[in-house]
């Protein structure tokens, strides 16, 4: 992790949610500090640590926190009540839900082998979906996008890519690990 990076990634969200460079490094240097006391504490604050480092990983990457609960950390990843209800309110549950038959048969052509291939595979198919020219799947789901931008985020296409992997590993429970 790059210590600047990560900074710089702080001092935009804070700016942007309207802290005084005053109020932000103090702010900051506390995250920071509760961070590495909690990196050295391993056992009962793994999910304050787990939380955390997500959290620096969304700043770095832009100050983006919004996909931080809607799915766990653990492996396997699973959707929380408030990742499903994103889901729902964007239309993504909808969609994989009236196309589930298509949907599983760009997954079959692809074929995987384990869980872990069926998630990145229904991660992928979402975001060529949302983008794919030809095909218009998702067409409400890009114009709820379109019509509330604050709910444009990679990380919610990732959640109705989970949502897609369980729904095809009811049907293909022989991919999970035994």
């Amino acid at each position: 992790m790059d210590y600047i990076t990560l900074k710089q990634g702080i001092l935009a969200f804070f700016t942007d949610l309207g802290f005084t460079l005053d109020k932000i490094i103090p702010l900051a240097l506390a995250v920071w500090i509760i961070y590495l006391i909690i990196n050295k504490k391993v056992a009962p604050i793994k999910k304050i640590e787990a939380f955390i480092i997500r959290l620096c990983g969304a700043l770095e990457s832009g100050g983006d926190i919004r996909g931080i609960e809607l799915y766990s950390n653990r492996s396997p990843l699973r959707i929380t009540p408030k990742g499903m209800e994103i889901i729902e309110k964007i239309g993504f549950k909808k969609v994989i839900d009236d196309n589930s038959e298509l949907l599983f048969k760009n997954i079959d052509r692809l074929e995987p082998k384990s869980a872990l291939d069926v998630e990145s595979i229904c991660i992928g198919i979402i975001r060529y979906l949302m983008v794919d020219q030809k095909s218009n799947i998702f067409k409400e789901v890009e114009d709820f996008l379109y019509n509330n931008p604050t709910y444009n985020n990679p990380e919610f296409f990732k959640a109705g890519g989970l949502y897609l992997r369980d729904k095809y590993l009811e049907k293909h429970p022989e991919l999970l690990p035994k």
